[in-house]
């Protein structure tokens, strides 16, 4: 079978005890079909696919350097402190901390801010 990228989409078996497998490039937009076939059974199921662009470790990164944007560090005694206070920034960096942060699963490591 070809994917839509003209790549082989199929791994035959080679020898009889072997098992192959074979992935449908897509059934739909958000779902991937997947066969497991060996000399006597076979096993198929289907996958939600994730569209993860926002998931990169670029894109990640970049949403880090955004919210860190408002956090400045005093150089001498290493303290920290926001660059401004107001509602509309706190708010951007808490959006960008539940996507990043809260939706992964990962506990935050809070930074203790001077006032």
């Amino acid at each position: 079978m070809e994917g839509s990228a003209g790549n082989s989409s199929k791994a035959s078996p080679q020898s009889p005890r072997d098992i192959g497998q074979m992935f449908a490039d897509d059934l739909n937009s958000t779902h991937q079909h997947c066969v497991l076939a060996g000399e006597n059974s076979r096993f198929s199921s289907t996958h939600r696919v994730a569209e993860c662009s926002s998931g990169t470790l670029t894109y990640i990164q970049s949403r880090c350097r955004e919210a860190l944007s408002n956090l400045h560090t005093d150089p001498e005694t290493g303290s920290h402190s926001l660059l401004a206070r107001l509602p509309t920034t706190l708010q951007h960096c808490e959006e960008i901390h539940n996507e990043l942060i809260v939706s992964s699963g990962v506990k935050p490591r809070l930074l203790s801010l001077s006032r």
